[in-house]
């Protein structure tokens, strides 16, 4: 579900519908450094619906599921963990999470409000969507980047260049495991 396009220096994710059939893709450009392409061109290309699709990384069914908004987060998580991980291409709040199982909600540190006092949308959008999991039956936890927010949009793969590939693990413990 994860490849390197070396000649057009690109990550390219595949995301495919509960049967595994495939749905959408999505291209990361990146430069030599590994880092997002900064050209003034979209570092990513997406195509196809995006809605109810995810990036399948594979680990023990058993286990908890992470899910993760973008493969910059889902990668980060389920190198740290190897825990199953599913990364949405678009928004978490159309995933269809499962109900016989611990979930953990990867989410970026988006902002609580905005600017003006209103609730910031993708915060917003989250919590609802974790409102209505939950009225679903879905046993999920929800784990940020790091202790205290921040609110900077930052997500689990600036954890993991900042802090380290232990500081990722630590952040979803403390959230599957709580004090």
């Amino acid at each position: 579900v994860v490849r390197w396009n070396a000649s057009k220096l690109s990550l390219v994710l595949a995301a495919t519908r509960a049967d595994g059939s495939l749905q959408a893709i999505q291209r990361v450009r990146l430069g030599r450094d590994g880092r997002k392409a900064d050209d003034g061109q979209p570092a990513k290309l997406s195509r196809g619906p995006q809605d109810g699709a995810m990036v399948r990384l594979p680990g023990d069914p058993a286990g908890p599921l992470l899910v993760a908004e973008g493969p910059e987060t889902g990668l980060s998580v389920w190198r740290a963990t190897g825990h199953e991980t599913w990364v949405a291409l678009g928004s978490m709040a159309k995933i269809e999470l499962p109900t016989d199982r611990r979930v953990v909600i990867c989410a970026d540190d988006d902002p609580r409000r905005a600017a003006k006092g209103k609730p910031a949308n993708a915060a917003k959008m989250l919590r609802a969507a974790v409102a209505g999991w939950r009225g679903a039956g879905v046993d999920l936890v929800v784990a940020y980047p790091w202790a205290i927010r921040r609110g900077d949009k930052s997500d689990f793969n600036d954890t993991m260049q900042a802090e380290g590939i232990e500081a990722v693990r630590a952040r979803i413990e403390a959230a599957l495991h709580p004090e």
